[in-house]
């Protein structure tokens, strides 16, 4: 899990309050923070990143909504600048889940069982891909074209 600066903790506890004083805890197994804040790297053009496991049977489409215009209230940004991670997502990228759950901070863990389980699913997954890609060569064949682009582009 990553460390987090004076400013994350800050914004750390400010997620944390809204999930907790606003009931979110009855919607979501845990949360985390991830992303620029959390890498040191924040600035004005950044988001603030959150991965959110919800628990089964939410509606998330009708709770994803009011939790970011939550937390862009309390953190005093506009709503496009909260970005929100379903962890449910199948669909989610091996990468974001794996950013979030190995190098991010838990904001609000609802479930340490379920929590322990999804870092390791992640870093199962993430070792999975990075396997698939370097033995089907994608690697090189990343490196090649990005360096034939380099040329081109002045």
């Amino acid at each position: 899990m990553g460390a987090c600066s004076e400013q994350c903790l800050r914004v750390l506890g400010v997620v944390r309050d809204i999930i907790i004083n606003n009931n979110y805890k009855d919607f979501i197994q845990f949360a985390v923070l991830y992303g620029s804040l959390v890498y040191g790297v924040f600035g004005p053009l950044s988001d603030v990143d959150v991965a959110v496991l919800f628990r089964d049977g939410v509606d998330i489409v009708d709770v994803l909504p009011m939790l970011i215009s939550d937390l862009a209230l309390a953190l005093g940004v506009p709503e496009d600048r909260v970005d929100v991670a379903v962890l449910n997502d199948p669909l989610l990228p091996f990468e974001v889940r794996f950013r979030a759950l190995a190098q991010g901070v838990p904001v609000y863990i609802g479930d340490r069982g379920v929590f322990i389980r999804e870092v390791v699913r992640a870093i199962s997954l993430y070792g999975d891909y990075q396997v698939f890609l370097r033995v089907n060569g994608f690697n090189e064949l990343i490196k090649r074209r990005i360096g034939g682009l380099r040329g081109s582009i002045k």
